[in-house]
């Protein structure tokens, strides 16, 4: 391995978590922010060369993650609006509140996928958990709480 390439790595090695979390942060779901994260690596690999040392690397390494992901964020608005999926299609045809209900739990599924990110390996929900499917009216989802 050369000199670049281990330094490289080095720098992934202790910038990985803001790097996820940028891309947690910029990416509409888990799906999305694996592939900026990715986009975000690609970047960083294409630019690494040309770094002049102006500021510290690791203050460069956030600006690049984070013009990466604002670039990401503009390409994903410029997108057509995604149609409905068929379950939503069906909520939404099924009456007054259905629309409403599929939301809240597409919230909650969000929440639970946000959950699963930044956890750690206790496996106990956090104490917010019940007022949130409270509040979003998703008291049977599945989930255990606890």
């Amino acid at each position: 391995m050369d000199t670049t390439e281990a330094r490289f790595l080095e720098l992934i090695r202790r910038n990985g978590p803001r790097l996820w979390r940028i891309a947690r942060v910029y990416g509409r779901r888990p799906a999305d922010a694996e592939d900026l994260h990715q986009e975000i690596l690609t970047q960083l690999w294409r630019s690494f060369p040309s770094f002049r040392g102006d500021s510290a690397v690791d203050t460069w390494v956030y600006r690049v993650a984070l013009n990466t992901s604002l670039a990401h964020r503009r390409r994903q608005q410029a997108r057509p609006e995604e149609p409905m999926d068929p379950a939503q299609e069906r909520y939404a045809a099924a009456g007054p509140g259905m629309e409403e209900r599929f939301e809240a739990r597409r919230r909650l599924d969000r929440l639970y996928a946000a959950y699963t990110w930044t956890t750690s390996a206790t496996g106990r929900w956090p104490r917010c958990w019940g007022s949130a499917r409270r509040t979003w009216g998703c008291a049977s989802t599945g989930f255990a709480s606890g």
